[in-house]
This record gives structure tokens, sequence and C-alpha cells, in this order.
């Protein structure tokens, strides 16, 4: 009969312990399920975080190509601007030139001119 209590008192003692090792392990399932659901839900935050950087992304790069674009338009316009200043500014100096020439004939023409009427004055 002790014996049998005896086994009893083992095979209740064993059950015990089987029954908090199954609690633990159930406790444990849980935490970990509930850090998998959290973990699930940052990952899937992430991802939309993700998704919108790159649409950000792409947004930035169309606004950068555009500009770009307008830059290059620009840069050509001025450049078209800045050559027909520089074709300007040689015909004014073709002009201020032909004007220098022409003044200094003109004195060249009246000293000569002056000169020659000179000897009738006097």
């Amino acid at each position: 009969m002790n014996e049998l209590k005896d086994e009893i008192n083992e095979l209740t003692d064993k059950l015990r312990q089987t029954t908090n090792e199954q609690k633990n392990l159930e406790e444990e399932r849980d935490n970990l399920s509930k850090q998998l659901e959290i973990a699930n839900v940052k990952l899937k935050t992430e991802s939309l975080n993700l998704n919108l950087l790159q649409e950000q992304c792409a947004e930035l790069d169309k606004e950068k190509n555009i500009m770009i674009i307008e830059v290059e338009a620009l840069h050509t316009d001025f450049n078209g601007r800045l050559a027909l200043l520089d074709s300007e500014i040689n015909t004014f100096r073709d002009r201020y030139e032909k004007c220098q020439y022409d003044l200094e004939q003109a004195i060249k023409d009246r000293e000569a001119m002056s000169n020659k009427f000179k000897p009738m004055l006097d």
C-alpha cells in the first residue's frame, strides 16, 4: 500500500511538473504569438512607409527631370540671347569704327579744303 501511495505521489508530482511545464510552454507560445503579431504589424507599417517613400521618390524624380528640362531650355534661350547680343555688339562696334573712319576722313577733307582755300583767303 505504501508503495502504491508513493507511486501515486510520484506520479502526481510528475503530473504537476508536466502541467506546470505545459502552462509555461503555453505562456511562452502566447508571448511568442503576441510578439509575432507585433512584428507583423511593424512589418506592414514599414511596408506602407516604404511604399510612400518610393512614391515620393518617384515624384521627386519626375520633378527633377522637369527641372532639368526647364534648365536646359533656359540655358538654350540664354545662349540664343547671348549670341544675339554679341551680334548686336559687333554690329555697333562696326558702325562705330565706320563712323570713326568717316569722321577722320571728314577731318582730313576739311583740313585739305582749308589748306586749299587758305592761300586764297590770305
